[in-house]
């Protein structure tokens, strides 16, 4: 990769990720159920930042996570 590559590659901020994750078993309440643990710096990287709600759309075979913007 050439000086110019490189440089454009460091500005050009990322627009998408993927993860792959694993559905575990995890505690609720007095049992067990599925869940997905979903953390890490990557979050901040796309706009995500502690305190932020978020909304959470469930359909077969996916989950959509959006960020709920506040109106001031």
């Amino acid at each position: 990769m050439n000086e110019k590559q490189n440089s454009l590659s460091k500005s050009t901020p990322k627009t998408t990720q993927e993860r792959i994750l694993t559905v575990i078993n995890k505690p609720y309440k007095d049992k067990y159920t599925n869940g997905i643990n979903i953390q890490g710096e990557y979050l901040k990287e796309f706009g995500f930042e502690l305190g932020d709600k978020v909304s959470v759309e469930i359909s077969r075979n996916k989950i959509l996570i959006k960020k709920l913007i506040e109106k001031e």
